[in-house]
């Protein structure tokens, strides 16, 4: 009898603290779904095997504008503070090719010399977007920007951001054109001639 009072004493304490634990999950899970996240850079460089590429380019597609949260000459300055970056430590073209000719003949071990310079560029490429997310104009408005690989040996620059941006840019435009509509309406007067009525 005692050892079943010690048991249901301790599945007593144990349950409030698994609720508890599954509440503070809980908004962290609904926070990181309601943000957007949007590709606006490809490679357009060398291409090394871990997916990382040379140079970006600027490249925005039509799917979501998001041009009144990060406008396009920002994204045209990140783009290539980004490219700096990487070709501070991208290694030289000897040996680029020379790790990928001889790969074949050394079994892969040629891929090391060009992979530590890359490794390199990619962690210059990283922090540099790090310390662009930690301006104050992106910091408080949660706006950040990643390295993004994908399982085909590629990848690309991505934004992410909270969606209630862009419903707040969109309510505010809403109303603004709707401000402009009353204004032009109050603006317009019907000129009438002398005893004519109005319509």
């Amino acid at each position: 009898m005692a050892s079943l009072r010690v048991l249901g004493s301790i599945t007593m304490l144990l349950t409030p603290r698994k609720s508890s634990q599954a509440a503070d999950k809980a908004p962290l899970l609904q926070n990181q779904s309601d943000r957007s996240r949007v590709k606006f850079a490809n490679p357009s460089g060398l291409m090394f095997v871990g997916g990382v590429s040379s140079h970006y380019d600027l490249s925005l597609s039509d799917e979501i504008d998001f041009s009144d949260v990060i406008g396009h000459e920002e994204l045209t300055y990140i783009v290539r503070q980004f490219n700096e970056s990487l070709q501070s430590y991208w290694p030289c073209t000897a040996v680029y090719a020379c790790g990928c000719v001889m790969a074949p003949c050394t079994l892969g071990f040629s891929l090391f010399a060009p992979n530590y310079c890359i490794s390199h560029a990619e962690a210059s490429g990283t922090r540099c977007l790090e310390q662009i997310s930690l301006k104050g104009c992106y910091y408080h408005k949660d706006i950040k920007f990643h390295l993004k690989k994908t399982w085909g040996c590629s990848s690309y620059l991505e934004v992410s951001f909270p969606s209630s941006l862009l419903l707040s840019h969109a309510e505010s435009g809403g109303r603004v054109e709707g401000d402009l509509e009353l204004k032009q309406r109050k603006n317009t007067a019907t000129i009438t001639q002398p005893g004519m009525k109005k319509d």
